[in-house]
């Protein structure tokens, strides 16, 4: 009896242990059935959050959500942490709390728009598995622990708009192996990057000038690079034994040479830091010439209404000394006559009042034709004559199919054409200086323009969603391209610009998806934001020099741009010039001064190589930012024996089109060839390295066209080596790192 009872004290034990162990199991798979289904909530009125199955928890609406004061325990998404593998926070949202993210130990990837003006104390610390962020363009400041202990975080992207770094803000991030502080930020506070054991150099901005103690504490590799001798950056690592190097070396002033006369003697010319008075080429002394003054006379130059003159004087004609120098006369000035104003009569245009110079001639005021303007129309034909200003507009009109404008007529007024649907033939002479606004904007079947030479200005939205405009070419008189001028003409093939322009307006040809490349004029000044975006395309662009800023969006969205060539004289790239990922090849020149953070894409970075001169602001900028780079200056071009092909030395000439699409990779062009002509080389997608001697006198520009790899050998200040800068293609000179 007591055997069954010992059996049945068993046999309920084990059943009790087994629907003990049922209800934890239902508990856990209850948990995590819960715990993987999409989840969500508010934050206030105007909020929402997501997270879904994968691990995306995405944030919208418009405003600010909460702080969250001890390191996540009060955030809503608190029991899915762990969960959280990447945070889309969407545009209209302006603040993250504090705390807000703190312990998502599984967080990845963060997306943080540009509305987003404030982020929190610790928002993102000990977020171990977070690699890389952009901050967005509009944060003031990077608060106290933000990405605190994020020992995965090896990229951050500061933008200018950052004015302070507080404490411990990257600390103990011991991924981070370079940081760009930008031009913007004045304050770095203690403990801000401290305990960041794999930093080894970060670029501090001119701009900084407060960094307090242990700023970068426990940094054993750290270098800190400036950007002059006298940054406050600079002087700071020295006063705290980190070492330093700074990359314009000094502000350099010239010391100008002082030429020797006959009874003085001279000085070579030198130079001095302006900062820190540190004499970088010195003066040496030059004897004087020696023997007494030749004098020569020196006669008077009459001003005249727009130059000045000089007063009489003499000269050494041995040591060039100015005895009596000359003295400048002011220009005179116009003497101004009025041309009256001629009525307009029955068989003869009249003139509005202009004026003229009486001295020189020189028209102040032009005269313009006042309007005898007439215009027939017949089957779908319009034809404007007569003399002055098109009078009348034509837009919204259906029946027009083509317009002839004759020779007389010198304007148009804006809306001249707009939306004339079934327009498709434009002829416009030189007589009419410019197509003023929106003059055949939406002329949706629009195919044929012709614009003859004398019009110098395409003003503002002047052909804009013509939808089946394929090719314009613009004459040389053309100067000016207006924002918008050539918008959404999707069919838009080719362009051919003037060489004479000098600016290219805003959206100029944005969303013209079919433009392929286009060569841009060398007397180009400005080109304004978003002028080819979307231009998907255009797979290599050269930057003339005198484009003195690349400005924010101008290339944004061209998905088929792989080749960049900036010509020396650029100075700046704004944020997201470049942004595409399609990028292979860009040369920087050394006149680069700014590139912005994110003006080229990160996401190039896998198969962009920049090709940079050594301790240049590109150069440090490929740096910090983990782009591949060549340096130019240690490029090595094949030796003599290595080139694939070589041409005879009885060849003088290379004709038009003479190796258009062949496949080789290299070659060596023998030292009797003189000229190289058109498209000779054209779409050799293969070629890299080509060898130009100096007997090559003349190469026309189009020889290398669609050659997108190739790179230019020859001797140091050869026709090559010029064209090379004008057409935007790499030259090294045949004696670097070669033997040669």
């Amino acid at each position: 009896m007591k055997s069954d009872r010992s059996s049945f004290r068993h046999s309920n034990f084990h059943h009790a242990r087994l629907f003990l162990a049922t209800v934890i199991l239902f508990a856990v798979l209850l948990f995590y059935t819960f715990a993987t289904a999409a989840s969500g909530g508010t934050l206030g009125s105007n909020i929402h959050w997501t997270l879904n199955d994968s691990g995306v928890l995405t944030i919208s609406g418009t405003g600010s959500f909460g702080d969250y004061w001890t390191a996540g325990s009060s955030a809503p998404w608190k029991a899915y942490r762990a969960m959280i593998h990447e945070v889309i926070i969407e545009d209209g949202i302006q603040n993250i709390g504090n705390y807000s993210f703190s312990l998502c130990e599984n967080l990845t990837d963060i997306t943080i728009p540009n509305s987003v003006t404030s982020i929190g104390n610790g928002a993102f610390q000990y977020c171990h598995h977070l690699s890389s962020v952009i901050l967005p363009n509009g944060l003031t400041k990077i608060k106290s622990d933000t990405f605190y202990f994020c020992e995965r975080l090896a990229n951050v992207v500061i933008p200018e708009s950052v004015t302070q770094i507080q404490e411990r803000a990257f600390a103990n991030c011991s991924s981070l192996t370079s940081v760009s502080i930008p031009k913007g930020v004045s304050s770095i506070l203690s403990s801000a990057f401290s305990g960041c054991s794999s930093l080894s150099s970060i670029y501090i901005a001119t701009s900084v000038n407060t960094i307090l103690t242990g700023a970068f504490s426990q940094c054993p590799n750290l270098t800190i690079v400036s950007t002059y001798c006298d940054d406050y950056a600079r002087t700071w690592a020295q006063q705290n034994h980190i070492p330093d190097l700074f990359l314009d070396h000094h502000n350099v002033i010239t010391d100008e040479m002082v030429p020797p006369t006959c009874t003085d003697a001279g000085l070579t010319e030198g130079s001095h830091c302006a900062a820190c008075a540190a004499v970088l080429v010195s003066q040496v002394g030059i004897p004087a010439l020696g023997g007494d003054h030749i004098i020569i006379y020196d006669p008077a130059v009459p001003a005249t209404c727009t130059e000045p003159g000089l007063t009489d004087g003499d000269h050494c004609s041995v040591c060039g000394a100015a005895l009596h120098p000359q003295e400048i006369i002011p220009a005179i000035g116009h003497t101004i006559v009025i041309d009256p104003a001629i009525p307009v009569t029955e068989n003869e245009p009249g003139l509005t009042q202009g004026s003229h110079c009486s001295v020189c001639g020189e028209i102040i005021v032009e005269q313009e034709y006042l309007g005898a303007s007439y215009y027939t129309f017949e089957n779908g034909t319009l034809t404007i004559g007569g003399y002055g200003r098109l009078g009348q507009s034509f837009s919204n009109n259906g029946q027009i199919e083509e317009v002839i404008i004759q020779n007389g007529i010198t304007s148009l007024p804006s809306h001249a054409f707009d939306n004339c649907w079934n327009l498709k033939t434009v002829k416009i002479p030189g007589s009419v200086k410019a197509i003023n606004q929106w003059s055949f904007s939406f002329c949706d079947n629009l195919c044929d323009v012709t614009l003859e030479n004398g019009i110098s200005r395409i003003e503002e939205r002047a052909f804009s969603r013509c939808l089946n405009l394929q090719t314009i070419r613009l004459p040389d008189s053309v100067n000016f391209i207006g924002d918008d001028a050539f918008s959404f003409c999707e069919a838009l093939t080719t362009v051919e610009l003037s060489p004479n322009i000098t600016h290219i307006g805003k959206n100029a040809f944005y969303s013209c998806s079919k433009l392929d490349n286009i060569a841009l004029p060398k007397a180009l000044k400005t080109i304004g934001e978003w002028a080819f975006g979307f231009c998907k395309k255009i797979s290599e662009i050269t930057i003339p020099g005198g484009v003195t800023t690349i400005e924010p969006e101008t290339f944004f969205g061209c998905t088929s741009l792989r080749r960049v060539y900036i010509c020396e004289g650029v100075q700046v790239i704004e944020r997201a010039a470049f942004s595409m990922n399609s990028l292979q090849y860009m040369f920087l020149p050394k006149s680069i001064q700014r590139v912005a953070d994110l003006a080229i894409d990160l996401s190039a970075r896998s198969q962009l190589i920049m090709y940079v001169y050594e301790d240049t602001k590109a150069h440090l900028y490929a740096q910090t930012h983990n782009f591949n780079y060549q340096i130019i200056e240690k490029l090595t071009p094949p030796q003599y024996n290595a080139y694939s092909i070589y041409l005879p030395a009885s060849l003088t000439a290379i004709d038009d089109e003479a190796f258009m699409g062949d496949t080789f990779d290299s070659m060596y062009i023998s030292s009797n060839c003189t000229t190289i002509g058109q498209r000779a080389f054209a779409n050799c997608s293969n070629l890299e390295y080509l060898y130009i001697p100096a007997s090559v006198t003349y190469i026309q520009a189009s020889a290398f066209s669609n050659c997108r790899k190739i790179i230019l050998i020859g001797p140091k200040n050869s026709y090559a080596e010029q064209l090379a800068k004008e057409i935007g293609v790499l030259f090294i000179p045949e004696n670097v790192e070669t033997g040669s």
